[in-house]
């Protein structure tokens, strides 16, 4: 009798176990799946009236709004981040640059228009 309460009791802990380990959400899973987001790297200056266009544009308008927020966004300030600007090769402003896995994929130089700025980013 005590072999069958033995038994059954290791069979009800098993099964918990397992029942319990497939309820958990797969942390270690999605870490591995998981992609690093896109990097957009933006050089302006204070004194830069397409710079200044570039960011209000970038707050306002809704839809350029919700494409930047998908993005990592490293602003820097053309005048005082030299090593960045030598890096990068920046010689102008407003610069962005997208850059995955520390490798750049495309690069604007300047800002016309609100969907210029977007057809680039999208």
């Amino acid at each position: 009798m005590s072999k069958i309460c033995i038994t059954l009791a290791i069979g009800l802990y098993i099964s918990a176990y397992a029942l319990l380990g497939f309820g958990r959400e797969p942390t270690r899973m999605e870490f591995l799946m998981s992609k690093p987001r896109a990097k957009l790297i933006i050089f302006s200056a204070d004194w830069c009236s397409p710079c200044k266009a570039a960011k209000k544009a970038m707050k306002e308008n809704v839809k350029l709004k919700r494409i930047v927020n998908s993005y990592e966004v490293i602003e820097y300030d053309f005048d005082v981040a030299m090593p960045m600007r030598r890096k990068y090769k920046v010689d102008r402003v407003p610069t962005f640059i997208v850059v995955v896995d520390d490798e750049e994929i495309r690069r604007q130089v300047g800002f016309s228009s609100t969907e210029k700025l977007k057809n680039f980013l999208d």
